[in-house]
């Protein structure tokens, strides 16, 4: 029988905690210079608990930034001083926004230099890239943080229908790349919340999750959304 310990996936391929707390921003369409600190910092807690609950390694630096948020958020509860005349009032938000303001520019420049790069790729031979059925509305490719999205909401629903009594080993990772790639085989692309309907504990979708996240790491798969916080489309990749 195999052993029922998962893989722990390391947080770095999220890129930092700064990049969450981005993407989270960006998702919910926030001002970053008006970031609503109670709202973002739930959201932000979240994510980690999930993370941890996925198996996912949170790097100290993720805890860092957590901490600094409830600070924030208690510092903005308490009473405040008043303010002398000719004074504006100390914005404790104000040193994060600067954080995030230029780790933006730093991703911006870095996704510019990455659109140059893939420019000076045209006038080179290169392997067929992964093209989406050309009928299907258009797609946006998915993000790490997209997938973790999706899966939380996935995983609150199998808590709702789980009842029977499931073994932990009666799953694993390896089992699960195999089920996928032999699914993929006889079509193209596939909903994850199709796909998981027929899931009845936690811990199969969890180790769906790692199954997803390893064959994206071994560029067995793409994953695309056609709307924001939508369902993930999961295309086999295309040599």
């Amino acid at each position: 029988m195999e052993s029922s310990t998962q893989p722990i996936i390391e947080l770095n391929v999220f890129q930092g905690p700064l990049d969450l707390l981005l993407y989270l921003i960006h998702k919910n369409e926030i001002n970053i210079y008006d970031i609503p600190i109670a709202k973002i910092t739930q959201q932000y807690l979240d994510h980690l608990e999930l993370m941890q609950e996925l198996n996912l390694n949170v790097a100290a630096e993720f805890i860092m930034l957590a901490v600094q948020l409830i600070e924030i958020k208690i510092g903005m509860l308490l009473p405040k001083p008043p303010v002398e005349e000719g004074q504006q009032e100390e914005d404790l938000r104000r040193p994060l926004v600067e954080q995030l303001v230029e780790y933006q520019k730093f991703k911006m420049a870095a996704q510019h230099l990455k659109g140059l790069e893939n420019e000076s790729e045209l006038y080179w031979p290169r392997p067929k890239t992964f093209d989406p059925e050309a009928d299907r509305e258009e797609l946006v490719e998915a993000n790490l943080y997209d997938l973790v999205h999706a899966f939380a909401l996935l995983l609150k629903k199998t808590q709702k229908r789980e009842a029977l009594e499931i073994q932990p080993d009666q799953f694993s990772v390896k089992q699960k790349i195999q089920e996928l790639t032999e699914f993929l085989e006889q079509k193209e692309s596939f909903s994850l919340m199709e796909y998981s309907k027929n899931l009845e504990a936690r811990i199969e979708m969890i180790v769906l999750f790692l199954a997803v996240l390893e064959m994206i790491r071994l560029n067995l798969l793409r994953i695309y959304q056609g709307e924001v916080f939508g369902d993930i489309l999961v295309y086999r990749q295309t040599q």
